[in-house]
C-alpha cells in the first residue's frame, strides 16, 4: 500500500511551480506528499483520466484511490499532507474560496509570464529556478498577508462583498454606495501609486535589502493601512473631512484588491526606470483629479488638514439630487 496521502502533479517548466515544489519537499518529512512532473518525457496523462492540455491549464492532484482534484484545492490538500493545512485554510472558507479560486485561475493562465516578470528566464524551453532565490517565499508571504488581512477584517465585521452581497469587477461611480465594495474602482489607481511610492521610499531608506524583502515590508504597510482604514476612527474621519460623506468602509474583496494593486505598482516601479515611475504617478494623479476630482494627494490633504476650498470644488462634481 502506498505511503503517500496525496500526489501533486506539477508543471516542471513553471518557475513558481518548481519553487513551490522545492519548498514543499523540504517540509515533506514523512513522505506523505508525492510529486510528479507532467512535463517529464515518460509522463502519461491518461493514467489520471485527463489530457496534457487540461493539466497545463490548472494544477491537478491525485489521492491514492484515484480521485483527482484541481485548482487551489490541490494546494490545500498538499499543505495538509505536510502538516501545514492551517496556513492556507482560509482560502477554503465561504466567499474567500470563491475569490481565491478565481484569482488562481488568472494566475495559472499567466504563470510563465509572471515568472519572467520576477526575473525567471527560460533556456531551451525549460524554466529553471535558481537555488538561492526566494520568490516562492514571497508568494507564500503575499498569500498569507491577504488571508490574514481578510480574516482580521471579517473579525472586525467587514462584509466580504459589500452590503448587497454581490460580486463585481468594477464600479466607476465614486458617489455610488457600491464604491469601495467591488474588486476595483477609481481609487484603485491610488493604490497603484502607493506601490510606486513604497518602492521609492524603501529604496531610499533600505536599498541594501533585496527587493523581495522590501516588497514584503510594503505588503505589511499596505495591509496595516487597509485594516486601519476600515476602523471606526478612519471611517468617521472620511465622513467628516472628505467627500466620502456616505462612506461605510471597504468590503473585504476591495481591501484585498487594494493590496494587490499596491503590489502591482511596487513590482512595476522595480522593473522600470525612475522617470517612468514619476510619469506614471503624475498621469494617475492628474488623471484622477480631472476624472473624479480626487486622488491620493488630495485624499491625504483632506484627511490630515481639510481645506474648505478643495472640498467645495470636489463636491461640485457630485451628481444633482
Amino acid at each position: 500500500m502506498s505511503a503517500w496521502r496525496f500526489k501533486l502533479l506539477f508543471d516542471g517548466e513553471c518557475p513558481f511551480c518548481q519553487r513551490e515544489v522545492r519548498w514543499l519537499q523540504r517540509r515533506n518529512r514523512h513522505g506523505r506528499l508525492a510529486f510528479e512532473d507532467i512535463t517529464a518525457p515518460d509522463f502519461d496523462p491518461a493514467r489520471y483520466g485527463t489530457t496534457r492540455e487540461e493539466l497545463m491549464g490548472v494544477i491537478h492532484g491525485v489521492f491514492p484511490d484515484g480521485r483527482v482534484v484541481r485548482k487551489l484545492e490541490v494546494f490545500r490538500q498538499a499543505y495538509r499532507a505536510v502538516g501545514l493545512g492551517w496556513l492556507i485554510a482560509p482560502t477554503g472558507w465561504p466567499v474567500l474560496r470563491w475569490v481565491f479560486d478565481r484569482l488562481y485561475v488568472r494566475f495559472a493562465r499567466n504563470r510563465i509570464l509572471i515568472g519572467r516578470l520576477f526575473g525567471r528566464s527560460c533556456e531551451s524551453g525549460t524554466c529553471d529556478v535558481p537555488q538561492r532565490s526566494n520568490y516562492g517565499g514571497i508568494i507564500v508571504a503575499f498569500s498569507a498577508v491577504l488571508v490574514l488581512t481578510g480574516g482580521i477584517e471579517l473579525w472586525m465585521g467587514r462584509l466580504p462583498l459589500g452590503p448587497d452581497g454581490k460580486f463585481g469587477w468594477w464600479e466607476g461611480n465614486i458617489w455610488s454606495s457600491e464604491n469601495s465594495q467591488r474588486f476595483a474602482d477609481p481609487y484603485s489607481f491610488s493604490h497603484l501609486v502607493h506601490g510606486i511610492l513604497f518602492y521609492a521610499g524603501l529604496w531610499l531608506v533600505a536599498r541594501k535589502l533585496p527587493v523581495r524583502y522590501r516588497l514584503l515590508l510594503a505588503l505589511l504597510l499596505e495591509a496595516s493601512w487597509e485594516i486601519l482604514e476600515n476602523s471606526p476612527l478612519i471611517i468617521n474621519r472620511y465622513r467628516e473631512a472628505t467627500i466620502s460623506l456616505g462612506y461605510t468602509g471597504d468590503s473585504v474583496l476591495n481591501s484585498l484588491s487594494d493590496i494587490l494593486m499596491m503590489t502591482i505598482g511596487f513590482v512595476f516601479a522595480s522593473r522600470v526606470r525612475p522617470r517612468v515611475s514619476v510619469i506614471a504617478v503624475l498621469v494617475m494623479e492628474i488623471g484622477c483629479a480631472l476624472w473624479i476630482r480626487d486622488n491620493l494627494t488630495l485624499n491625504i490633504i483632506m484627511l490630515i488638514h481639510p481645506v474648505d476650498a478643495i472640498k467645495a470644488w470636489q463636491m461640485a462634481g457630485a451628481p444633482a439630487g
